[in-house]
């Protein structure tokens, strides 16, 4: 594989991973409801959980390419 071929192959991996972890945390509030009537929580609690993937995902936005 030339180098180009390869970074292209990197790039596009790197892609994939980024939407489908955006693509998750979009779709969370497809599973608000459920994951209130499953395990009887209040909506600020589901709510804190999804706070708190966002704060993950931006911090490992920022700081991730430093890695």
């Amino acid at each position: 594989m030339t180098g180009m071929a390869r970074q292209g192959a990197i790039v596009t991996l790197a892609i994939s991973l980024m939407l489908t972890t955006l693509g998750s945390v979009h779709a969370f509030s497809v599973f608000v409801v459920p994951l209130e009537e499953q395990f009887g929580a209040s909506r600020a609690m589901v709510s804190l959980t999804f706070s708190l993937s966002l704060i993950s995902l931006t911090v490992a936005v920022l700081l991730g390419h430093r890695l």
